[in-house]
């Protein structure tokens, strides 16, 4: 898959590969086609800030690649404290790679590629 495609389609295809890789169950999906994770915060999005208002429905979030997450270390920041406050795994497929990304809750700052 190259890196530069983001059309829904295949990062619908990244997100169920990294959850079938990682053992999850796929159980929802938010899109926000057309907002900017430059300038949103992803708890600002629409769909997105839905499901992060409701952490106890689910264990992780995957995204298909960090940039759809996020685009500011600033928002990463935001994001990895509150998976650590609430104890919920975040999760980006790094198709180039061939693995994702994964950042535990117990992470304390601290990232590990799935195998």
């Amino acid at each position: 898959m190259c890196a530069s495609a983001t059309s829904p389609g295949r990062q619908r295809t990244t997100i169920q590969l990294c959850t079938e890789q990682l053992g999850f169950r796929l159980i929802a999906e938010a899109a926000d086609l057309g907002v900017s994770a430059r300038r949103t915060s992803p708890f600002e999005r629409p769909s997105l800030s839905s499901w992060l208002r409701r952490p106890d429905e689910y264990d992780a979030i995957v995204w298909s690649h960090v940039d759809r997450a996020v685009r500011s270390v600033a928002h990463m920041s935001e994001l990895i404290e509150w998976g650590q406050k609430y104890a919920t795994t975040l999760i980006f497929g790094m198709p180039e790679e061939h693995q994702p990304l994964v950042v535990t809750s117990q992470a304390n700052g601290d990232a590990s590629a799935a195998a």
